[in-house]
């Protein structure tokens, strides 16, 4: 009896092994294009056709801080829009397992009303980001989290036999993409009021 906890275990490693692999490929894929948030902002503020801005707040959801996230250059270069207040946000973990609500973010001003925001949450606590941008240094934004329309990148992964993980693991991976939880619900965002904006990524 003792091979089944053996293939148990094999089972999850492979399953962990293939999403940590197949997600570093993705990010690989998604970083050949990045672009620094700071050139960007200062680059559209220097354009001979500056984007509309609009009334409202848009928050931008996007993992590394200091880049520009793939969902803000999208709506920029087809509605030729930016909200009057913008907030590029990243999510960190602590190594604690809670973050003290006052310590809860820190902000960057970048000038024209855009900001990058850096929400820090413990290892135990989920993220609700809407409460979070109610806390901390980010609390000054004054963001009205009743009317801030929340922005999200997705990939939509498909396979390359020639490049990337084995072929059962590829499969393997885009199964588990499709079927992971929404973005949107695991960091608490409001359904009626978040945007995704997918884009095509191959491994």
């Amino acid at each position: 009896g003792g091979w089944f906890p053996l293939l148990v275990a094999a089972g999850m490693f492979s399953l962990m092994t293939t999403w940590y692999t197949g997600r570093a490929l993705v990010a690989q894929s998604i970083r050949r294009n990045d672009i620094g948030l700071q050139p960007y902002v200062e680059g559209v503020q220097r354009s001979k056709h500056p984007p509309v801005r609009v009334p409202g707040t848009a928050v931008y959801l996007f993992s590394t801080p200091g880049l520009t996230p793939p969902a803000m250059v999208a709506n920029v270069r087809h509605n030729d829009v930016l909200h009057a207040q913008v907030v590029v946000l990243a999510i960190e973990t602590a190594l604690t397992p809670r973050v003290l609500p006052a310590k809860r973010s820190r902000v960057q001003h970048l000038g024209e009303g855009i900001h990058q925001v850096i929400l820090r949450y413990g290892f135990l606590e989920d993220p609700d980001v809407p409460r979070g941008l109610a806390q901390g240094d980010a609390a000054k934004l004054a963001i009205n989290s009743s009317t801030a329309a929340y922005f999200l990148g997705a990939e939509s992964v498909s396979r390359d036999p020639n490049t990337g993980m084995a072929t059962w693991r590829e499969h393997l991976f885009v199964f588990l993409s499709r079927n992971a939880t929404p973005a949107a619900a695991y960091f608490g965002l409001p359904a009626d009021r978040t945007l995704t904006l997918a884009r095509a990524v191959t491994i």
